[in-house]
């Protein structure tokens, strides 16, 4: 086997990492999210063809993917085919990014992997398998705590005038955002999801705001109650998380996660270098 194309794929966007195992060089890059839960197969194959040509058309022997989305075996095989039809290799690993956040904060050991993202998920890992797992069930029923659910609330929160005055004020001045122009975005055009998160700056940008404050830590501790609490029953087990949203509040999540018991063992933002790092070892 000579090289190896690593995938971390979420709703937004897809780092990827090309490792050349002879000389252990990296090629690292971003396109577009990857879901198969909501993407046409046309857009994903547009994206892997795009990956081909960011690596200079170089053979590739070995591929793994870890995606939001794919969570039932049907959906990972609409990865799988796609991957083989455009690089035309059938050694393809598709699992859930869950599993490439257990890699990335754990290793082989065992865990509770988190993602707080642009969506949220939890599983419980033991001996690199899932041992429980609370489903996500996705931006519009679940995904307590992610981007889009933050970004949700704060949609809501703004045009039914549950902020103060002052940050409606600062909102609207940023993004100069009408009804129409919102119901258009979320329920006539393609992926609302990343719609939907982009306005989660905002909160970062405001976090010392008490109304801010609390929208976030209604929605981590919505996380907790809902995605990790059914773990507690199973025995006391290190928790991870990996996620732009769970750095950028980190001080909101540690104190959410003492209040329910909890202690946050390791934060990352992008968990791709911990998984390169974990293969490499391997075969080193």
């Amino acid at each position: 086997m000579k090289n190896l194309l690593i995938a971390d794929a979420g709703s937004s966007k897809t780092s990827w990492s090309f490792i050349d195992k002879e000389t252990n060089d990296v090629i690292r890059f971003k396109t577009d999210g990857i879901n198969p839960a909501h993407d046409s197969r046309d857009s994903i194959m547009a994206n892997l063809k795009e990956v081909k040509d960011l690596i200079f058309h170089q053979s590739v022997d070995k591929i793994l993917f870890f995606g939001a989305g794919c969570a039932t075996p049907l959906l990972n095989h609409y990865i799988y085919n796609a991957f083989t039809s455009v690089f035309n290799i059938d050694n393809v690993i598709v699992d859930s990014d869950l599993k490439g956040a257990y890699i990335a904060l754990f290793g082989n050991e065992d865990g509770i992997a988190c993602i707080l993202g642009t969506g949220s998920a939890s599983a419980l890992f033991s001996k690199g398998e899932i041992m429980a797992k609370t489903p996500s069930l996705g931006f519009i029923l679940g995904d307590e705590g992610g981007g889009v659910s933050l970004g949700k609330h704060l949609l809501n929160a703004v045009f039914k005038n549950q902020l103060s005055d002052d940050l409606i004020e600062k909102f609207q001045k940023k993004y100069n955002l009408s009804l129409e122009e919102l119901i258009e975005k979320v329920y006539k055009q393609p992926k609302p999801a990343p719609f939907i998160a982009s306005f989660s700056p905002f909160l970062l940008e405001n976090v010392n705001e008490k109304d801010i404050q609390l929208l976030i830590e209604k929605e981590f501790e919505n996380f907790f109650k809902k995605n990790i609490m059914p773990y507690k029953a199973l025995g006391n087990y290190k928790i991870g998380f990996i996620g732009s949203i769970a750095l950028n509040y980190k001080e909101i999540l540690l104190k959410t996660a003492d209040k329910f018991g909890f202690q946050i063992c390791k934060i990352l933002k992008d968990p791709l270098p911990a998984i390169e790092k974990f293969y490499l070892d391997s075969i080193m």
